[in-house]
């Protein structure tokens, strides 16, 4: 396998595994520092054991998503979207849903993973939810609707050839689980499979990014006028992270040092 740089270098799909990365800032005049870090919502263990231990020094950490205690809400609001996009859906979009879905039951069985949530609790007082926001507003029918348009509208941008090539991937891997003929580099090649495409990069960030980001910097500039306030980290996954360094670099920060770190290991 050829190494494979998505999410404009974000995400790292190598022949020794895949990559995500934590980046330190530094402002030169009040030097406050930022960590900046890009996840993968599910990896092995020492993979959130390392992240763990980056936020450890910091007096604020803003991370995606919503607290514990609204999981449940987070988990309907986007069943409803998938019931709306589902009663739009061609032919060819359901096949992908239902042969997505097998495929990632079947390799839950295969791979030891940890999803960030359950390995990373957010229940901390100093853990500030950066777009929770967002998503409770989806809760009113006419955001979710309006909401889920968008994702249709995008969704049919994707050529039908992408969408054949995603079905014969999943098929394709199917088939091999069955014959137990299955390796960790087969998630490395579904991740480059599904990202590496231009119209699926930008429905990322049109559709599930640029709002939810201008939400954390506006919640990132308050807490940075506080004077006690020595370090902070924001935590989004990496699709989200090359725009958050253009914000903290338009802001004057600098940045001082950057680590690799092993979401899995082939």
């Amino acid at each position: 396998m050829k190494t494979k740089q998505l999410f404009d270098r974000e995400f790292v799909i190598a022949p020794d595994g895949i990559y995500t990365f934590a980046y330190l800032y530094q402002h030169p005049k009040t030097n406050l520092r930022v960590i900046l870090l890009g996840m993968n919502h599910i990896g092995e263990r020492k993979y959130f054991d390392e992240a763990r231990k980056i936020l450890s020094q910091c007096d604020t950490v803003i991370f995606e998503g919503v607290k514990p205690h609204r999981w449940k809400e987070y988990i309907k609001i986007w069943n409803d979207i998938d019931k709306i996009l589902d009663r739009k859906a061609r032919p060819i979009d359901k096949l992908l849903g239902t042969n997505c879905k097998k495929f990632w039951e079947k390799i839950r069985n295969r791979i030891r993973w940890v999803a960030e949530r359950r390995a990373l609790r957010e229940n901390k007082t100093h853990w500030i939810c950066g777009d929770e926001q967002f998503w409770l507003n989806l809760r009113k029918d006419k955001n979710l609707a309006a909401y889920a348009k968008r994702v249709h509208r995008w969704r049919e941008r994707l050529s039908k050839k992408y969408k054949h090539r995603l079905l014969l991937f999943y098929r394709r891997k199917l088939s091999g689980l069955k014959k137990n003929k299955w390796s960790k580099q087969d998630l490395g090649e579904y991740y480059i499979t599904i990202i590496d495409n231009l119209v699926f990069g930008r429905y990322c960030a049109v559709v599930l990014g640029y709002k939810r980001e201008q939400m954390v910097m506006e919640k990132f500039d308050k807490i940075r006028k506080q004077r006690k306030t020595r370090c902070i980290a924001i935590k989004f996954g990496a699709a989200h992270i090359a725009r958050f360094r253009k914000q903290l670099e338009n802001r004057g920060f600098v940045c001082s040092k950057i680590i690799k770190l092993c979401n899995f290991s082939f």
